[in-house]
């Protein structure tokens, strides 16, 4: 049974490595054979694709429990976040070209690979979508062959722009008994905790930290990883219907969503601020972040 089991996963794994002149994998998905201590929020990061889309193409009854050696098929990264196809190549041999891929590592900047490979970090960053100069252990980059980094940029979403604030979000309260009242019940016992970047602890914590300690209540596999990591990975919601429990997005320092808070309702989110000093509680319509609205996702559904 073993044999067969091993046997099977060489061949699926063959059978898309050897794939004759290829230059970037051109097949509508892929597959990643388990390790241990892998979450599928790690996998989904490092591939570009959302855990509800990982769950809904291998049938996982239960995201938050993956064996090693288990088999996922990983599907292209355009279509699980909605970006629309483009026309199909020719040929194979005008499909992207790639000088490598490589795995991030602890003491790694984006700087320094692009200057081992003899590419610009620019490039390195429009090739894998990147809104910051920030990577992570474990993150997957593409390293891209010259005058290929656009067409590889194009799998991932845009950076994204402000949009008004809802004014729905200021008559939303939360509904008692409701998933929402629980998270909005985690977030609340972490106000006046301290704010200190790249932590996530109750004696410290930046504003993705908050998010990673109030929602690994809900989800234990949840990784702890970047606001925009969140951002992409979490289901997009219209602002029109925003509920308390929600993720909120700005931004505020850099491109991109690089804040992040939780909506508590009556227009307001809970969130670590750098600015305060401690988790604290915003309006969303505050001259300091109001004008970065970027929008709404969610992790868990706070209406049920």
């Amino acid at each position: 049974m073993r044999h067969h089991a091993i046997t099977t996963i060489l061949c699926l794994v063959l059978g898309v490595l050897l794939v004759p002149g290829a230059t970037y994998a051109a097949d509508p998905s892929s597959i990643y054979v388990v390790r241990p201590g892998d979450t599928l929020t790690q996998i989904g990061l490092r591939y570009g694709v959302t855990v509800q889309t990982l769950a809904s193409v291998n049938t996982l009854s239960d995201p938050s429990r993956l064996t090693p050696g288990q088999v996922l098929k990983i599907p292209r990264a355009r279509a699980a976040l909605g970006v629309p196809q483009a026309q199909p190549a020719a040929s194979r041999a005008t499909q992207p070209a790639l000088l490598a891929v490589y795995w991030v590592r602890g003491g790694d900047t984006l700087y320094g690979i692009a200057a081992r490979y003899g590419v610009t970090a620019d490039a390195l960053k429009e090739a894998n979508g990147l809104w910051t100069d920030i990577i992570v252990p474990g993150q997957r980059l593409d390293i891209p062959a010259r005058g290929s980094a656009a067409a590889l940029g194009r799998r991932y979403m845009p950076i994204p722009q402000p949009i008004p604030v809802p004014p729905v979000a200021f008559l939303r309260t939360v509904r008692t008994g409701s998933v929402g009242e629980r998270i909005v019940g985690e977030a609340e016992r972490y106000l006046g905790i301290r704010y200190v970047w790249g932590a996530a602890s109750p004696r410290g914590m930046d504003c993705s930290g908050l998010v990673y300690l109030v929602f690994s209540r809900f989800v234990p596999s949840l990784g702890r990883v970047r606001s925009e990591d969140y951002y992409r990975m979490a289901k997009p919601v219209e602002a029109q219907a925003i509920l308390p429990g929600d993720l909120v997005f700005f931004t505020t320092d850099s491109p991109g969503p690089s804040h992040v808070g939780i909506f508590i309702g009556e227009g307001k989110f809970i969130h670590a601020s750098s600015t305060g000093s401690d988790v604290t509680i915003s309006s969303l319509d505050d001259p300091h972040y109001g004008p970065g609205f970027l929008g709404v996702r969610r992790i868990v559904n706070p209406g049920n």
